[in-house]
């Protein structure tokens, strides 16, 4: 649904007060640098605020703060509020026109708020909040380049990008889901205005909600590709224990999407969530659990001690709905002001996902489980965007034709993309043709493997068939030869019982 501008942008693009916003705990040295990096940007001074928001560190951040940066604004909390809190106190006590929250552990490029600004100007009207690129500390790995998420709202720091919806990677202005809350702006009386960071999320997928959330009240997220940031990662979370940020990553999934889906569709998808988290957390287990002793036609039980013994990971998606049941309240009264406020039906959100069924858990056998459930509680019929139907075709230079043939007998029915792999990096090049994409790569490109990645289905020849990234793969796999007739039958890359090798899904040639 179309509403016009929300506010009024200037005719000509104009330097606009910013506070940047910091929050901290026990990592005095990291901010340090971050701090340092600010004093470099090419910016106004005088339009830059700088907040810092310390979640009761105890390694003398705020002294060192008073003496040396007497010009930071310092929010100082009694306890470890978390991410969010810390996030939401400093946009209340900022002057800015804009907020811009950065990680701690994140240094900025001189050119990272211009570049944030020219992304909001390029989109328009309705774009308030804009996406930096995040690379790692060294600027050798990407860590958020756009963004997607599954039907369960496990957000990803990277856009689907390769086929025909949407053939080439996200540029500046290009919608994306959401921003990584490490290195963001947004218009701040538009973020106190729909609530801020959902307090209850602590840390973790906080920033997914809110881009959801944007979406849902009119509002467009989009991406700044040259307003880059690298970044520690990790640096104050990975303290913590994995098993207490999956706890956090789980329970806040499920907090979205009770949240931001329409009625109808929630209760279906939060319905499949919760199952999946079971399965997750059996997987996580390993040998620790043994399904037959469940059974009772299974022979007798020798655990005598009648006790099971887990890794904390697994106990982690249980403890995550048990922390997810106790924020019920908050999180129902949440939804019931976004529904009542919002302006764009689920069906013109679910685009920006990329890919709907991207297993949350390594491997064939949750990827199996999770399409089965699906096909069960008839998830994919919820909108036509939700096919699993991103179809990947592999092979080499020398099979281009037949390549093409495949493409052609299938772009009627689903999103058709060929990697053609090459033996020259030179020759990279990405085409368009009707009705299906062709990306021409060597087999040591990054690209190759995340184009395999987000494939909802691979169609490969036998050479093909022999890169690791293709063997890794979870989605169904049919292997076959330019001599073929048929793509209808699956057949084996090594062994036919090899479990990555099944009967195609939803595909028909």
């Amino acid at each position: 649904m179309d509403t016009g501008p929300f506010f009024d942008l200037p005719e000509t693009p104009r330097a606009r007060q910013v506070s940047i916003v910091i929050p901290t705990y026990n990592n005095l040295s990291l901010l340090l640098e971050c701090l340092g990096s600010l004093r470099l940007l090419d910016y106004p001074a005088e339009l830059i605020e700088i907040v810092v928001v310390d979640n009761a560190s105890t390694d003398r951040t705020q002294a060192v703060l008073k003496d040396r940066f007497p010009y930071v604004k310092l929010v100082t909390l009694d306890t470890n509020t978390g991410f969010a809190v810390a996030c939401n106190k400093g946009a209340a006590v900022a002057s800015g026109e804009y907020i811009a929250f950065l990680n701690n552990d994140a240094v900025v490029d001189p050119g990272w708020l211009k570049a944030l600004f020219a992304a909001l100007d390029a989109a328009g009207g309705k774009a308030v909040c804009a996406a930096s690129r995040i690379l790692s500390h060294n600027g050798e790995e990407t860590e958020y380049d756009g963004a997607a998420s599954n039907l369960f709202a496990a957000g990803r720091p990277t856009s689907v990008w390769g086929w025909p919806d949407n053939p080439e990677a996200p540029s500046t202005g290009s919608p994306v889901l959401f921003a990584s809350g490490g290195a963001m702006l947004i218009h701040r009386a538009t973020f106190l205005d729909v609530g801020g960071f959902d307090p209850a999320y602590f840390a973790y997928f906080e920033d997914v909600d809110l881009g959801w959330r944007l979406w849902a009240l009119g509002y467009d997220v989009v991406y700044a590709p040259d307003a880059t940031v690298r970044h520690i990662g990790g640096a104050t979370g990975k303290r913590s224990g994995s098993h207490r940020r999956y706890t956090l990553w789980e329970s806040n999934s499920l907090a979205t999407v009770l949240k931001n889906y329409e009625s109808g569709n929630m209760e279906r998808i939060l319905s499949a969530a919760l199952l999946l988290q079971y399965k997750r957390a059996l997987l996580s287990a390993g040998d620790a659990i043994k399904p037959a002793d469940y059974r009772l036609s299974s022979p007798p039980d020798n655990n005598v001690s009648n006790v099971e013994r887990m890794p904390k990971v697994s106990v982690a998606h249980i403890v995550a709905i048990d922390r997810f049941n106790s924020m019920l309240p908050h999180l129902m009264e949440e939804r019931r002001t976004i529904q009542a406020k919002r302006v764009r039906s689920d069906a013109e959100i679910l685009p920006l996902l990329g890919r709907a069924f991207e297993p949350q858990y390594a491997g064939t056998q949750y990827a199996d489980g999770a399409r089965a459930l699906a096909s069960t509680l008839e998830l994919y019929g919820i909108s036509d965007i939700l096919s699993p139907n991103r179809v990947l075709i592999v092979g080499t230079a020398d099979e281009a034709s037949y390549l093409k043939d495949l493409a052609s007998r299938l772009k009627d029915n689903n999103r058709v993309a060929i990697v053609q792999i090459s033996p020259k990096p030179s020759e990279s090049a990405s085409q368009q043709f009707d009705g299906y994409t062709q990306h021409t790569l060597d087999a040591a490109n990054p690209i190759v493997v995340r184009l395999i990645g987000f494939a909802d289905a691979l169609i490969v020849t036998p050479t093909a068939a022999q890169l690791d990234a293709v063997r890794s793969a979870s989605a169904p796999i049919a292997v076959v030869g330019a001599s073929s007739s048929s793509i209808e039958r699956a057949i084996a890359i090594n062994d036919p019982s090899d479990a990555r090798v099944r009967d195609f899904w939803r595909i028909s040639a």
